[in-house]
């Protein structure tokens, strides 16, 4: 458990300093497959409750998972990627990314034909 926690210390350390980020990259990446395994390994300890509510062990474990991402933004910017908010609509940027898809239009109604009986 000390361990455990050390590791998370220096983890933190090489974030909040900017010092070393690529050793503290690579220590959440080893960390975090040893934290997040017992959710692979003890799932029916993890949701005891009768509607699958987490248990505070597997609060934790979801922090984790947020950490992780985090480490990833902060290994994407350490490796001279940007981010950049421009906010576009779906609607705007789906044809530069498809473009071979054409816009379908609605079918237009079959025509029924009645049958008189004479």
């Amino acid at each position: 458990m000390d361990f455990v926690a050390g590791l998370e210390y220096l983890i933190g350390l090489c974030f909040l300093t900017g010092r070393f980020l690529r050793i503290g990259v690579w220590l959440m990446g080893a960390q975090m497959m040893g934290v997040m395994s017992p959710r692979l390994i003890y799932p029916q300890e993890l949701f005891i409750n009768p509607y699958f509510a987490p248990t505070l062990a597997d609060q934790y474990i979801t922090k984790d998972i947020i950490l992780i991402a985090t480490g990833m933004v902060i290994a994407a910017t350490w490796t001279g990627a940007r981010i950049v908010a421009q906010p576009q609509s779906l609607h705007s940027t789906l044809s530069r990314r498809l473009p071979k898809i054409k816009r379908i239009s609605q079918p237009e109604p079959a025509l029924v034909v009645e049958k008189s009986i004479a």
